[in-house]
């Protein structure tokens, strides 16, 4: 055993398109073998308190106490970066000040976070989590201008390369204060015998029926790949984030357990995630609505169905690839901690093990969302500033277990309706599905994808996007399409993968919205209030009045996001502060899912698909 003390800051020329590590993942096997790193979410920072030292050795514990909410932005900057404020103000500062401040500070608009805010002290503890000055290649203000383009200057690659200049002057600045991750390491690269001893000595530990459903996911090939260690708690962080958000009934946060002295090999047992179910007649159209209780046999089965892969995706729906079922990663003894990610985060895997109704009006019955007073049991929201061909709904209800945000991205090439006609009308009244403008009447006659809205019912030219909250605070993902029936993914005319763009390719179901939601729920301002006081005497009085009503505006959403987004950053503290190993800097620099998503495309040497 050797120790290695990872305190050096990577300062090399990595691509900006791949915004999270510098890339070092290597497949020995392959020469022409590429990492594709997944870019930093377009959110804000993580936040939350912090844990302990997480050196490897003994095993930590399975459980972690209930979630519970977090402030936003409220506690002091991680570790990592507190003895750099000097270096950040006279570097990234500046330009954020010069740029940014119209919106991110408390001059602006008060959009969190405010790093850009006069006060360094605010600037700074907004902008703390968002650079690994180990790794400032993965920073997410490059990110935001070289992937998102949010809010680009000039033009968003010359903005992107100037504040990445500004990122690696404050890393080289505060080289020396960087705290560095301090972990055992194995002599020589991992092979399969020492992997297997291992996992046998683990089970010899444990009874017959712990045997029954304990299953390991290893990160050994990372290892031997030379990933670094940031990567690596990178990667036990996707473990354990992938099977709690899969964890679609289970009601509390459980981290999988180191078994060697380097933790990486990891066992989990499959009850604490899928040992769970709803009783009552599982319909696939409405969905169960009975009580949840235990069903062991359930996990089994889930962790059989997950084995074989996306055996389903190569369908109409998600387009492209001669290389289905995609699971190479899964051994006899284990399965590859990339695979494992990669295929619980494939759509028509995730869809079927999360319990996924074909209707949306049936995932919204089994949430019990609370549709009391028809369309006035939620708030509503327009977003100019969206990721798809068209401005955004977005509407919010209270759920069983918390909230139920639902998405209307328009496909026909008119204007945004919801401009003209912002009351929403629902098909049938189930409060389900919002009319837009139909693509085939209910006598089947045909419209023009141009057509204007007309209040008629019908399939509709829309998709949409959903968010729920899971009872162990983390958060699930649904899409729906012109018919309101499940989809694995969206068409690329209305809305691509946000993180993979210039691609570009698809945007699917849990994939790409995991990759883009790192802390939950993304902020964002309403749009409607503003447009109606640029535009007074467009609607009567009782109108006006009704608008008030269901769009509340900006500090009410907002305040309504930021309750969200408590309860995921609070989950993904209990698994950061245990699953971060070697540091007590326990924060998360990057999205961990789509991080493994797309290394499991390098190691086990997938096409990067459209639907892949």
């Amino acid at each position: 055993m050797r120790w290695v003390h990872a305190c050096q800051v990577v300062l090399g020329s990595s691509a900006l398109l791949c915004a999270c590590s510098s890339g070092r993942i290597e497949d020995p096997t392959r020469a022409d073998a590429e990492s594709h790193p997944q870019p930093v979410s377009n959110s804000s920072a993580i936040t939350g308190a912090k844990g302990g030292s997480g050196l490897p050795g003994a095993a930590p514990s399975t459980e972690a106490p209930p979630a519970t909410a977090v402030s936003a932005d409220a506690n002091p900057a991680p570790s990592l970066a507190l003895d750099s404020k000097a270096a950040f103000q006279s570097t990234v500062h500046p330009l954020l000040m010069m740029y940014c401040s119209g919106c991110h500070s408390s001059a602006g608009t008060g959009q969190l976070p405010l790093d850009s805010d006069a006060d360094i002290d605010v600037a700074f503890a907004g902008v703390a989590r968002k650079v690994n000055l180990r790794q400032p290649d993965g920073s997410r203000l490059i990110a935001r201008l070289a992937v998102d383009h949010h809010h680009c200057w000039s033009k968003c690659d010359d903005d992107a390369a100037a504040m990445r200049e500004q990122v690696l002057r404050w890393a080289r600045a505060a080289a020396a204060d960087v705290q560095p991750i301090t972990m055992p390491v194995p002599d020589a690269a991992v092979d399969e015998a020492s992997v297997s001893a291992w996992i046998a000595a683990d089970k010899s530990k444990l009874s017959a029926e712990q045997s029954q459903y304990a299953r390991y996911v290893s990160l050994h090939s990372l290892y031997n790949s030379k990933a670094s260690p940031d990567d690596l708690n990178t990667a036990r962080v996707a473990v354990s984030k992938i099977l709690n958000s899969t964890a679609r009934y289970a009601p509390k946060i459980v981290n999988p357990v180191a078994i060697d002295p380097y933790s990486l090999v990891y066992r989990f047992d499959v009850r604490d995630y899928w040992g769970f179910a709803r009783s009552g007649a599982a319909n696939p159209y409405t969905g169960a609505t009975g009580a949840v209780g235990a069903n062991p046999q359930r996990a089994l089965e889930i962790w059989d169905r997950v084995r074989q892969g996306n055996v389903d995706a190569d369908g109409d729906d998600a387009k492209s690839a001669p290389t289905f079922p995609n699971n190479a990663g899964f051994m006899p003894d284990y399965v590859e901690a990339t695979q494992l990610v990669y295929s619980l985060s494939r759509p028509d895997v995730y869809n079927e093990i999360m319990s996924i109704p074909f209707l949306a009006s049936g995932l919204e019955r089994e949430l019990g969302v609370n549709i009391q007073k028809g369309a006035e049991s939620y708030q509503y929201m327009t977003v100019n500033d969206a990721i798809t061909i068209n401005e955004r709904l977005m509407w919010r209800g209270n759920s069983a277990d918390g909230f139920y945000w639902r998405s209307v991205d328009q496909f026909a090439m008119t204007k945004f309706i919801f401009y003209d006609h912002p009351i929403p009308k629902f098909i049938d009244g189930s409060y389900s599905q919002i009319v837009t403008t139909p693509i085939e009447q209910e006598d089947g006659q045909q419209l023009s994808i141009g057509s204007e809205y007309d209040g008629s019912t019908g399939i509709q030219a829309q998709a949409n996007e959903v968010i729920f909250s899971l009872p162990n605070g983390l958060q699930a993902y649904a899409v729906f399409g012109a018919g309101n029936q499940r989809r694995v993914d969206a068409f690329t005319f209305i809305v691509v993968d946000p993180r993979r763009s210039r691609r570009p390719l698809r945007l699917l179901n849990a994939a790409s919205c995991m990759s883009c939601h790192i802390e939950g729920l993304n902020r964002a301002s309403d749009d409607m209030t503003p447009y109606v006081e640029a535009n007074p005497g467009k609607f009567d009085a009782a109108t006006a009045s009704q608008i008030r009503t269901l769009y509340p505006g900006t500090p009410v959403m907002r305040a309504a996001i930021e309750q969200d987004r408590s309860p995921f950053l609070a989950a993904m503290r209990q698994i950061q502060d245990v699953m971060i190993a070697g540091t007590t800097d326990k924060e998360m620099y990057m999205e961990p899912v789509g991080f493994m998503f797309e290394l499991a495309q390098a190691l086990h040497g997938y096409a990067p698909t459209e639907s892949n």
